[in-house]
C-alpha cells in the first residue's frame, strides 16, 4: 500500500458550534415549499421561533475514521474490507471504481431538537413539532458536510480525492449494512449506536461512506438512476 495513503488511517471526532450548523429563513422556506417572500405569516412566525430555538437544542458532532490500514475491494456491487462484504448494490459501487480506501462517516445533532419536537406534537402543536422535525433532519446533513470538509482538508494535503458520501437505506443498498459499518468503528463513536434494526440512536444522525484516492472524485448525483423516494439528495434538487 502507498505510504501516503496508509498514512491517512486514523480516528478523527469534532464538536461543531450549534452557530455554525444553522438555517438561514431562505433555507427554511425551499425545505417547506415556499420562496421567502412567500411563506404564509403563521408559518412565518413558527420558523422565526425555531431558528431561535436551534442554537439552544442542537448539538452538532461527528467524525470518520479513514480506513487506510485495512485491504479493501471494491467491486461491481459490492466492496470488501478486511473479509467483511458490504452489499453496496451498483449505482453506489460505480462510483467507488476509482477509490483506493473509504472513511465511514457519522453526525448527529443530538436528541434534544428530536424531543424537543415530540413535545410539541405530545401538547398539540403538530406545525411546530413539524417544522422542528425537518429542521433537525436538514441539520444533520450540514454537520455531515462540515466534516466532508474536515475530511477533504486531510486528505488534499495528501493529493488524494474523495468522492460523494453514500449512506446505507439509499440507492438499493439495505440499511442493515450498518452493522458491518459500525464494527469499525469505536464503541459509542461520537455518542451514536446502533439498534437491532439498525436505526440510530440519537435519531437525527447519518452514517456513510467516502471514497478516498488518487483518482476520487466528486460527481453529481444521478438520481435518475435511483427510485429512492425520500432520499435527500433528490429532495435537494426539487
Amino acid at each position: 500500500m502507498n505510504k501516503d495513503l496508509k498514512s491517512l488511517s486514523g480516528i478523527f471526532e469534532f464538536n461543531f458550534s450549534s452557530i455554525k450548523v444553522k438555517l438561514t429563513k431562505e433555507e427554511f422556506a425551499h425545505l417547506l415549499g415556499y420562496s421567502v417572500k412567500k411563506i404564509p405569516q403563521p408559518i412565518e412566525a413558527v420558523i422565526n421561533n425555531v431558528l431561535e430555538l436551534i442554537p439552544k437544542y442542537s448539538e452538532p458532532k461527528g467524525g470518520f475514521v479513514i480506513l487506510s490500514d485495512k485491504k479493501i475491494i471494491f467491486e461491481s456491487d459490492r466492496f470488501n474490507i478486511n473479509d467483511t462484504i458490504i452489499q453496496s448494490e451498483k449505482i453506489i459501487s460505480r462510483y467507488l471504481q476509482k477509490s483506493d480506501t473509504l472513511a465511514i462517516l457519522v453526525a448527529t445533532i443530538g436528541s434534544r431538537l428530536e424531543n424537543l419536537s415530540k413535545q410539541f406534537m405530545d401538547d398539540g402543536d403538530m406545525l411546530q413539532g413539524y417544522i422542528i422535525d425537518i429542521a433537525a433532519s436538514e441539520l444533520v446533513e450540514n454537520t455531515a458536510d462540515l466534516l466532508e470538509s474536515e475530511l477533504l482538508k486531510i486528505t488534499s494535503k495528501k493529493k488524494f480525492g474523495v468522492t460523494n458520501r453514500y449512506s446505507p437505506g439509499y440507492c438499493g443498498w439495505n440499511v442493515n449494512d450498518q452493522h458491518k459499518l459500525f464494527s469499525f468503528l469505536p464503541d459509542n463513536f461520537c455518542g451514536i449506536s446502533l439498534t437491532e434494526s439498525a436505526l440510530m440512536l440519537p435519531v437525527k444522525s447519518i452514517s456513510a461512506i467516502i471514497g478516498i484516492g488518487r483518482n476520487a472524485e466528486k460527481e453529481d448525483y444521478q438520481c435518475s438512476l435511483c427510485d429512492t423516494d425520500f432520499c435527500y439528495k433528490r429532495d435537494k434538487k426539487k
